[in-house]
């Protein structure tokens, strides 16, 4: 088998190896194989105008402007089309109309819900009322003595377990809670009031159908 000259083999194994290195290190591999082309080969000849091409061609994120420089493009992830910036967003308009409209009670959401689950319940331990309000214990129980420092609710230690505490609405939560309700409706309802009436219920419907897929043990800390 008659070999190619000296100056061909060069080029078959440059070319070799600008399309193994092209493959991880592009920029890298171009550069450094473009950059000494000419002293293994004719830098006429195709392999090594590739190779000069490849180098100059800009790579993912970048495109060339006059005199040849390089500019990196904008690929970002616009963060209005971020599911996780707009519920954060729509949260912290949320919380400002609450604090807006419930200032006087000088409850925050969190209280709220805590308030309004032990309503429901009548009684329940810390763990329970956390699982209702989807927060962890510590959260839950540090709210709950905030509350119990106000006379809003009422704690006792459990006998079979003193770990735990058994949670109870007063008299004066019972009350506060009347009094906030329509407050806090309208807080509520002003969240999603820039959506019609059929838009809010398909909007709380979708939001209901995302949270029932996800575990609890997702909740996540939030200031109480």
């Amino acid at each position: 088998m008659t070999r190619p000259p000296r100056s061909s083999r060069s080029k078959v194994v440059l070319t070799d190896i600008a399309g193994l290195l092209s493959r991880w290190l592009p920029c890298l591999a171009c550069r450094s194989i473009a950059k000494h082309a000419s002293y293994y080969t004719n830098v006429d000849g195709i392999d090594s105008i590739k190779f000069v091409q490849c180098w100059c061609r800009p790579h993912v994120g970048e495109h060339l402007m006059a005199g040849g420089r390089v500019v990196k493009k904008d690929v970002s992830w616009p963060l209005e089309q971020r599911p996780g910036y707009l519920i954060r967003r729509l949260h912290q308009i949320h919380v400002a109309l609450f604090q807006e409209k419930c200032a006087a009670f000088e409850i925050t959401p969190l209280q709220y819900s805590l308030l309004s689950a032990l309503a429901k319940r009548g009684t329940a331990d810390q763990t329970t009322l956390a699982a209702d309000i989807a927060l962890d214990r510590t959260t839950t129980t540090g709210a709950l003595k905030r509350l119990q420092s106000r006379g809003f609710v009422d704690r006792a230690i459990e006998h079979h377990d003193r770990r735990s505490q058994t949670c109870r609405l007063t008299r004066a939560g019972a009350t506060l809670l009347r009094r906030m309700e329509a407050s806090a409706r309208a807080a509520h309802l002003e969240t999603v009031d820039a959506l019609s009436k059929a838009d809010q219920t398909r909007f709380i419907m979708m939001m209901q159908k995302i949270v029932a897929v996800r575990p609890r043990r997702l909740n996540a800390t939030v200031p109480d």
